[in-house]
């Protein structure tokens, strides 16, 4: 008798078909009402957020106006003179560009900047950091992997990265872009906007930045010695390009 009366009676069993068929029936209908039926054609569902990075070179650097004396008895290099040429600071020009970089970045939009420790990459982000009161994060440049995987990890961010000649192809590689870029010593003023996408792929924009450069320039008259001091400054970064 145990095992009869564990048993549903049929008029139970026919309650619970009935009340199945009324939530799928009411599944159905609201399926429907969404425009989600078999042949559905709604809206993709967004694809996760990526990280946009703008990726410069550092602006113009300081180029020595003279080489550095030859190794012999009694010649000692003075400190200054090595970490010039070790670091060298951005030269006048580079000063403006750098000024004028922020005014070819979302200012507003930026969560973060990216600079190596040396003195032209952060000369280059300084007025950019001033304006934002962002503090300045460094990264080992060579490390393409590393900082590419950093970079991913702020998915929706918007970030300034500054680098340099040699290490920024590579970086660019490391972020999924495709197309192989190539910077010449003397080239400045390239921006990369990159838009890494959380799959490993990333797409790539390249625009010019401190083309505005003109409009910090000292005006016109200020005197012989700056116009001398550029003519020299030209020369020298000239003579180190060839």
């Amino acid at each position: 008798m145990g095992g009869s009366a564990s048993k549903s009676c049929p008029a139970e069993r026919s309650r619970r078909s009935a009340l199945r068929l009324l939530g799928l029936g009411v599944g159905l209908g609201l399926s429907a009402a969404a425009g989600c039926g078999p042949s559905c054609s709604c809206e993709a569902v967004p694809e996760p957020e990526g990280v946009t990075v703008y990726i410069v070179r550092h602006a113009e650097k300081e180029v020595p106006s003279h080489p550095p004396p030859e190794p012999g008895p009694g010649i000692m290099d003075d400190v200054e003179g090595a970490r010039m040429r070790k670091d060298p600071p951005l030269s006048a020009a580079g000063q403006r560009r750098a000024m004028a970089l922020a005014e070819d970045l979302p200012i507003r939009e930026l969560d973060a900047v990216y600079v190596t420790r040396s003195r032209r990459s952060e000369q280059t982000a300084a007025a950019v950091l001033a304006l934002t009161g962002l503090e300045a994060t460094h990264y080992p440049p060579k490390d393409y992997a590393g900082i590419a995987k950093r970079l991913r990890a702020r998915p929706g961010w918007e970030i300034l990265l500054v680098g340099h000649s040699n290490t920024i192809p590579p970086l660019l590689e490391a972020l999924g872009v495709e197309q192989r870029i190539r910077i010449g010593e003397a080239q400045y003023g390239d921006m990369w906007v990159v838009h890494a996408k959380p799959d490993g792929s990333a797409t790539v924009e390249r625009r010019r930045f401190g083309d505005a450069i003109d409009r910090y320039s000292p005006p016109a008259g200020a005197g012989a010695g700056a116009g001398a001091g550029a003519g020299a400054e030209a020369e020298a970064e000239a003579a180190a390009s060839q």
